[in-house]
């Protein structure tokens, strides 16, 4: 992909050196996709579909498609990758791309931030927020995505959008809450009594003002938090009165707290909010 977008290829600091050799040997702990979590439950090998075999009953599907991941990892943050994107599509779909994955357009944490570090969801790189110097994202303004999808819809080509919803960064201001903090190794073990901590949970989004959504966010709407303010202290609590999610995977325990501030999703805000 880089090579196809003439990309600039970054020199690599010696950490990330060592975890891209990892991840080519698949080394367990790179960090990287192809080594899987455990499963919750698993199944007999005999019950296990076989991809391998079709049966005479079994319909071929109808259409065999590709699907291109537009971006990776160390794609620069110069604010240019929508326009790369849509320069390409046509080329893409000579070569046979039905479809492009885009990375998470809202905008990030901070300014060279992929997408995965969101912060609000409703600026798609409209408003400057959170120290980028301009409104767009690293991958480029809300009107150029808009151009790219425009681009690609002429071509022929969909847009996979990479959608983050279950957790946000960056937040705005900290807040008082109390917490109880867990074990790191065993997410379902306490270590402590409920204390009280210094979170940083509350998004405002004042770049932009209000306009789409007016929701501001609060502790009230997280599960935990990975930093105690009072004591500097990086580790994860969960919030008084919250629970982790129990459909997820066992590694450490329980695998619903990932990073930075995860999402607690009540029925009443499964309704239109967001």
């Amino acid at each position: 992909m880089s090579a196809f977008l003439a990309l600039p290829t970054p020199t690599l600091p010696p950490h990330l050196r060592a975890l891209s050799a990892a991840a080519a040997r698949q080394d367990p702990d790179s960090g990287y996709s192809t080594n899987m979590r455990p499963l919750r439950h698993r199944r007999p090998a005999a019950e296990q579909p076989n991809p391998f075999v079709i049966s005479p009953d079994q319909p071929c599907p109808p259409d065999n498609e590709t699907m291109l991941q537009g971006f990776e990892w160390y794609v620069p943050a110069d604010g240019s990758h929508w326009r790369r994107l849509a320069r390409a599509m046509p080329a893409l779909r000579r070569l046979g791309v039905a479809m492009v994955w885009i990375p998470p357009a809202c905008k990030a944490a901070r300014p060279e931030g992929n997408g995965y570090d969101v912060y609000d969801l409703w600026d798609l790189g409209e408003f400057e927020q959170k120290g980028h110097g301009r409104a767009g994202t690293k991958w480029g303004a809300k009107g150029e995505l808009v151009a790219m999808a425009e681009e690609a819809a002429r071509c022929g080509v969909r847009v996979l959008f990479d959608a983050v919803l279950n957790h946000k960064a960056g937040a705005d201001f900290v807040e008082r809450a109390r917490a109880t903090r867990v074990a790191g190794g065993d997410r379902s073990r306490a270590e402590t009594g409920v204390v009280e901590i210094e979170a940083w949970s509350g998004f405002e989004f004042a770049g932009r003002g209000g306009r789409y959504s007016g929701m501001r966010w609060g502790k009230e709407h997280f599960t935990g938090i990975d930093w105690d303010d009072v004591r500097k202290e990086k580790g994860v609590w969960r919030f008084e009165g919250k629970e982790w999610a129990p459909d997820v995977d066992e590694e450490l325990g329980n695998y619903d707290f990932l990073s930075i501030d995860p999402l607690f999703y009540p029925v009443e805000l499964g309704r239109g909010r967001c």
